[in-house]
């Protein structure tokens, strides 16, 4: 009986620890998907930076682009600087030559290579402009490959803390199932250990009447027995008595 109740006991502490066990294993699902749901948005912002990143690659690589065209045209100024300057250069000398004639004229080259130097000057500032933007520009692309490396080595790497929460969240979920399987068993087991408390409490209970039964039967057959000698004592005695009767009378008939 105190067997049963230990087992009983030991049962429900059993139980106890399944429940707290199968309380932590439903918090820990619930992180997992908390932080799989995280590594979603995280995911997510990543993808939309990397857009972005991507984006702004091709309107720096645009803009090179037009900083290469821009050069170009102010190659072909500086070309045509040189050539009006050249070209201004021969119109004085010929103007020299007409002495009178040609002092006009040789004004009005002057100006024209005084203009065409101005070009000239302004095309080399503008070309050292734009050579500064492309040195930028380049920069930019390199700094942009690097940052798209990195945005790319994070989606990786969020894809992959994706791919462990959902694995752990599975695991969560499998130990969660065989927890409440455990349970189930406990509580059965449980349930038949009361039952067998119960019953062996009234097996108890019966021992007991048919202990007092049976000695309430021993005390009554050691009464009897008791009575059945006093009865043959008695019997003993009464037969004395008639023999002895018997002799008087006997011998009150021989007188």
């Amino acid at each position: 009986m105190e067997a049963v109740n230990v087992q009983e006991h030991e049962l429900i502490e059993v139980k106890e620890a399944a429940v707290s066990l199968k309380e932590k294993s439903d918090e820990s699902v619930a992180v997992s998907k908390e932080g799989a749901a995280s590594s979603e948005e995280t995911g997510a912002k990543i993808a939309g930076i990397k857009d972005a990143v991507d984006e702004t690659m091709a309107v720096i690589h645009r803009l090179e682009s037009r900083s290469n065209e821009i050069n170009d045209i102010i190659r072909a100024m500086t070309d045509i600087s040189d050539q009006t300057n050249l070209l201004a250069l021969n119109a004085s000398i010929e103007a020299a030559r007409a002495g009178e004639y040609g002092r006009g004229f040789a004004v009005v080259a002057d100006e024209v290579r005084k203009l065409a130097e101005q070009s000239g000057r302004s095309a080399d500032k503008i070309r050292g402009m734009i050579t500064d933007v492309q040195e930028d520009t380049h920069s930019s692309v390199e700094a942009m490959q690097l940052v798209s490396r990195e945005v790319e080595a994070g989606v990786g790497s969020v894809e992959e803390m994706k791919g462990m929460f959902r694995s752990v969240e599975t695991i969560n979920a499998d130990v969660d199932s065989h927890i409440s399987n455990v349970l189930g068993v406990i509580e059965s087991m449980t349930e038949k250990a009361a039952d067998l408390n119960g019953r062996m409490e009234e097996f108890s209970s019966f021992a007991g009447q048919m202990t007092e039964s049976t000695g309430t039967v021993a005390a009554t057959s050691e009464e009897s027995l008791a009575s059945m000698n006093e009865i043959a004592l008695t019997s003993e005695e009464l037969s004395t008595i008639a023999l002895d009767l018997q002799e008087e009378i006997s011998g009150f008939k021989t007188s």
